[in-house]
């Protein structure tokens, strides 16, 4: 009993740890930047989704006075059109949009100006298949790539289990959304993602998802994904090396620890908070684990037989042409700053320890 109680205190105080961490890097105006891509650093949506975190927090004043702030900033800087996007310069894209949706709901400002505008602007982003995609329209963001009308952009105008999975946590979308997401699930129990190298943020969204919206009648998909999630959990936990997989391990005891009231899943995600405590950097946070790629944009899946290169600006020698342009994609990027790890992180280490306070 001693030693599950020093654990509890060791993931309570990792959590303490990465709120101080997240607090001391938000911007004087409201914001966290992160990511580096072709589109440059992400505010608008890495904001969103780290304020969400923050807010899980209940009433601590400092979390909710920061989540506040990013909330402004983010009406200051919503589309014309309505939402959001990766950043001001880029167009707008549904992920960004439910995100700052998800910290407006949070915040009861769901009715608000704002983020009325910015739920007209994601449904417009509903596919047939009742899916969501990243981009409603490809001319958009053709314009801003500055790619020929003869390239298409099916892959990123798609429904994207990634995207809807984070969407379906929406109240307008959630009954439109679970059908999708439980027709995409994959025979191992997962969900397939996009714009993610790890399986474990769709999988984690989509599982928490439809266990809010409905645990009985989804029952059969929840069991399947937490089967999955405990063996990720514990592969990941073992890890060795310098960098340890904190993202797709926060993610994957996010999921377990609220999804699943099965024990055997409450146990994995105890052990995975105690590998994030353990690995949790003197700073607060746990360097860079979060993987952001950029598929070319007609690729409907992600391709596997290239080689995925870490984005650090334009090649001195790329050619002013469609082989320059090319050169944009197939790229990735890790969460360079550490902030959007860390956002994922305390979620996961919150969850843990609220179920083992319950």
């Amino acid at each position: 009993m001693t030693a599950l109680l020093d654990r509890q205190a060791d993931i309570g105080a990792a959590a303490a740890r990465t709120v101080d961490f997240l607090l001391a890097r938000q911007d004087p105006g409201g914001s966290w930047r992160d990511f580096l891509l072709p589109a440059g650093l992400s505010d608008s949506w890495v904001t969103a989704y780290t304020a969400e975190a923050l807010l899980g927090d209940g009433e601590d004043t400092a979390p909710r006075a920061a989540a506040e702030r990013a909330w402004r900033f983010l009406r200051e800087h919503s589309l014309p059109e309505g939402g959001w996007s990766y950043n001001p310069g880029v167009p707008g894209d549904a992920d960004s949009s439910l995100w700052a949706l998800r910290l407006a709901d949070g915040l009861a400002q769901a009715e608000s100006p704002t983020a009325r505008r910015g739920f007209a602007f994601l449904a417009r982003h509903v596919r047939p298949d009742g899916g969501l995609a990243t981009y409603a329209d490809p001319a958009a963001i053709r314009g801003y790539v500055g790619l020929p009308a003869f390239i298409s952009f099916d892959g990123w105008t798609q429904s994207h289990a990634c995207v809807s999975a984070a969407g379906a946590h929406l109240a307008p979308h959630a009954d439109t959304l679970a059908p999708y997401l439980l027709d995409r699930q994959a025979d191992d129990g997962s969900w397939p993602a996009y714009f993610w190298f790890d399986r474990e943020y769709a999988t984690s969204e989509a599982v928490r998802a439809l266990a809010k919206l409905d645990a009985t009648a989804h029952r059969p998909a929840i069991e399947r994904a937490t089967g999955w999630l405990i063996r990720r959990t514990s592969l990941l936990a073992a890890a060795q090396g310098a960098i340890r997989p904190a993202f797709a391990l926060a993610c994957a005891t996010h999921a377990l620890a609220e999804a699943s009231d099965q024990a055997d899943a409450r146990r994995a995600a105890r052990a995975g908070a105690a590998a994030l405590a353990v690995w949790q950097r003197d700073t607060g946070g746990w360097g860079p684990t979060a993987r952001l790629r950029v598929p070319p944009p007609h690729a409907i899946d992600p391709p596997e037989d290239v080689r995925w290169t870490r984005w650090q600006g334009m090649p001195a020698d790329a050619p002013a042409s469609l082989e320059g342009l090319a050169a944009t994609f197939t790229n990735f990027s890790p969460d360079h700053r550490g902030i959007f790890g860390a956002a994922t992180a305390l979620r996961a280490l919150r969850a843990v320890t609220k179920g083992a306070a319950a």
